[in-house]
């Protein structure tokens, strides 16, 4: 709840004060908001590297394919990313995107949200990322004008 209020605000300020604004942010959200809702609100916010902001648009950047298309491992390595989206990205880090993505599937397998087979077949899936995904990225025009003739 802390982060998504921090990504809707961009309150960046390194201070002991911005972190109080943050916690009282978060306490006000905790109660109007079911955890599903906030959880899903954060994923529409976080960020997943190359001007690349929520779940849906990761997925067609990365995969090619919507969020509701995507395998478990699929969805593990976009889940990996949000801890440091430069570091664990695939087109310059595979290994680190690999290890990363392994290591949610166990999490996930552990907490039991994966029985055995399904934790064993994520682990054999060999990931298929958009060739240069990024650079779509990069191209596509993002502006208030654009957005409103879109809309």
């Amino acid at each position: 709840t802390q982060q998504l209020t921090k990504n809707l605000t961009q309150d960046n300020e390194h201070s002991w004060e911005r972190k109080a604004r943050e916690v009282l942010r978060a306490l006000y959200v905790e109660r109007h908001y079911e955890k599903d809702e906030i959880l899903e609100y954060y994923f529409n916010t976080v960020y997943f590297n190359y001007r690349t902001y929520g779940i849906e648009r990761a997925a067609q950047m990365y995969f090619g394919k919507s969020v509701s298309d995507l395998s478990v491992r699929e969805s593990a390595s976009l889940a990996g990313l949000i801890r440091l989206p430069d570091y664990y990205e695939p087109y310059r880090h595979a290994e680190n995107n690999k290890a990363r993505t392994n290591t949610v599937l166990a999490k996930m397998y552990e907490l039991g949200f994966l029985n055995q087979e399904e934790y064993e077949d994520a682990l054999a899936e060999e990931l298929v990322f958009v060739p240069d995904g990024y650079t779509v990225a990069y191209e596509e025009v993002n502006s208030y004008y654009v957005d409103m003739v879109n809309t």
